[in-house]
């Protein structure tokens, strides 16, 4: 129950609130979710610490015309899934970059993680919905992806996910470059 009134809260947040968007520096909003990620793992355990301790590879990221917390919190959710939806077997490795493609951002988030079933795909991002096979295995409420959905087209982008089962997933989204950065 306590983590539905808290993705609710969040939803709320993101639906409710008209935000005043400025630049916005996505490497530190991604720092901030792994830093907030990092408290939670800590209380969990060790468990899902890889080899080396690094669960999380930042690339470059870009400044982008955004609300730090909303940008925040899209991090906090895709990383924060691919670390939950982890393989047993393997360390997980997530991956956090983007690449300038014209007059927009492409971010990914690449994890080597149990994946998503093709006829889930599409659906993920629907409020409440979550893939079959995780559904009792994992924790969530389902609203976490559709929260992301939400905050990428406030901002004028996009997000899909590609998977396979067992083959770990890569989450896209788009942002627009602002004028003036790139």
């Amino acid at each position: 129950m306590g983590h539905l009134i808290e993705s609710l809260s969040h939803y709320a947040r993101v639906v409710e609130r008209d935000r005043k968007l400025g630049p916005t520096d996505c490497a530190a909003s991604a720092r901030e979710a792994c830093a907030n990620l990092q408290l939670q793992l800590d209380r969990q355990g060790k468990e899902a610490e890889g080899a080396n301790g690094e669960k999380v590879t930042l690339g470059e990221l870009p400044t982008v015309l955004a609300d730090y917390n909303q940008l925040m919190l899209l991090f906090q959710n895709l990383i924060g899934n691919a670390l939950k939806f982890r393989a047993v077997d393997r360390p997980p490795r997530v991956e956090v970059g983007a690449a300038q493609e014209q007059d927009t951002w492409r971010f990914w988030v690449r994890d080597n993680g149990i994946g998503i079933e093709a006829p889930f795909l599409r659906r993920i991002f629907n409020l409440g919905e979550r893939a079959a096979r995780e559904a009792s295995r994992y924790p969530g409420t389902g609203y976490g992806l559709h929260i992301c959905e939400k905050i990428v087209t406030r901002l004028g982008g996009q997000i899909w996910a590609e998977s396979g089962p067992e083959n770990g997933s890569t989450f896209h989204f788009t942002l627009p470059v602002s004028s003036g950065q790139a």
